[in-house]
């Protein structure tokens, strides 16, 4: 079974690197999802195309994927923004959201305003355990708790 992941778009600092994500679904027109590296923080839009085959020499997670959506926040907007990224093993609910609040992002609500990611204080965060399936661009795949 191949493994498939994203290359970063982040270019400031790092080399480049790779984030392993479900298998890209066929016939599905290419919508565009936002990831988190867990490599950077760095957050971006992605689409089914960007999606690579992994090769065996990638050091990549398990492909345990988190779904987190929130209000954008910026000037009172409440359009939902919602954000995927690999679960780091041993990684907590807790830990995760605290990775996502330190995180750098790149992406834009539909009112183009670039969310802000609630404080630990702030409420709003529709967060996990996540037992659903995982779609979006992407095949179908068990989502697992953190």
């Amino acid at each position: 079974m191949n493994r498939h992941a994203l290359l970063c778009k982040n270019r400031s600092s790092l080399d480049l690197h790779f984030f392993e994500v479900p298998e890209p679904s066929s016939g599905v027109e290419e919508i565009s999802a936002n990831f988190a590296c867990p490599t950077c923080g760095h957050v971006y839009a992605y689409t089914s195309s960007e999606v690579k085959v992994a090769k065996q020499e990638f050091k990549l997670e398990e492909p345990k994927i988190a779904k987190v959506a929130f209000e954008c926040g910026v000037d009172c907007c409440k359009r939902l923004v919602e954000v995927h990224t690999p679960i780091r093993r041993g990684e907590t609910v807790s830990s995760l959201l605290d990775r996502l609040r330190a995180g750098t992002w790149q992406v834009q609500c539909e009112q183009r305003h670039t969310p802000r990611f609630p404080s630990r204080t702030e409420q709003g965060i529709i967060a996990g355990p996540f037992t659903g399936n995982f779609s979006y661009p992407f095949r179908p795949v068990r989502v697992h708790s953190i």
